[in-house]
């Protein structure tokens, strides 16, 4: 499997999945697909293989593969930035994608991986270069666009992929966290930043969800020039307050930490 060679009858099953359909918090369908056992094993041993070479190329700005508690990195990166540019004219954005994972387009994914992790090109490109079956209960589909959720290569794909789009952003804050990006900085640099977001996006398949974007004015006053040109890119972008701000679920401020636990134990009661 790892050189490739395994006969193309058995690849569309070797690299299908079953499916599992789970609900998304704000409506919609996450599909999580499930591999075989031996291609799951395969795909982990080679991301092992690759994770210190691929983390150190795609740090300090994403931290969804091979970045030991990157999750913590990113949200602490955030705080710190808001808490020490507090009362600027700073914006803070947070970028939203539709299916994300599902959509980026396969010659992307394929194209960065030979370029940066040639060893185990043949066979991330025979998993992914003809679609594969993908079985929900009694029907069939084909998988043929994305990196399959549940693959455990998926991450390492989709940061590849989405890498040479962020490396071209100036913000004075860029940081990612898989399909999860926050730009922020000074409101020129953000929003050059998101024109091009949005159209270099669209070349390898990805498509923003601007209702689901959001902008944290780090002043506390929200700047109705800057947010006119916001909406322009994002139509619909939503203004978030201290009370409100978080990232990946988790208050950012001080202010939003009650709310936010008190949420969490309606939940639980």
């Amino acid at each position: 499997m790892l050189s490739g060679k395994v006969i193309d009858t058995f690849t569309e099953y070797l690299y299908g999945a079953n499916l599992c359909a789970l609900n998304k918090k704000g409506g919609g369908v996450r599909p999580i697909a499930i591999g075989s056992c031996l291609r799951r094993l395969v795909a982990k041993i080679a991301c092992n293989f690759e994770r210190d070479v691929i983390s150190d190329y795609l740090q300090p700005h994403q931290f969804g593969f091979g970045a030991k508690q990157g999750l913590e990195a990113v949200i602490h990166a955030v705080r710190t930035f808001v808490t020490h540019h507090k009362q600027s004219n700073f914006i803070l954005v947070k970028i939203d994608y539709k299916n994300a994972f599902n959509s980026v387009e396969r010659d992307s994914i394929l194209n960065q991986v030979k370029l940066k992790t040639p060893e185990i090109f043949p066979f991330l490109l025979q998993s992914y270069q003809k679609p594969s079956l993908l079985f929900y209960g009694n029907k069939t589909l084909h998988s043929q666009v994305g990196a399959q959720q549940g693959d455990p290569a998926g991450p390492m794909l989709f940061s590849l992929s989405l890498h040479p789009t962020v490396l071209a952003l100036s913000s004075e804050l860029n940081v990612w966290y898989l399909d999860d990006g926050t730009l922020a900085g000074s409101p020129v640099n953000v929003i050059k930043d998101l024109e091009k977001l949005v159209s270099d996006s669209k070349d390898i398949g990805l498509e923003m969800n601007p209702s689901k974007c959001e902008v944290y004015y780090l002043s506390g006053v929200q700047d109705m020039e800057v947010h006119r040109k916001l909406e322009t890119i994002l139509p619909g972008i939503r203004v978030v307050q201290n009370s409100e701000l978080e990232l990946l679920g988790v208050p950012i401020l001080q202010e939003a930490f009650k709310s936010h636990f008190d949420e969490r134990l309606t939940k639980i009661k």
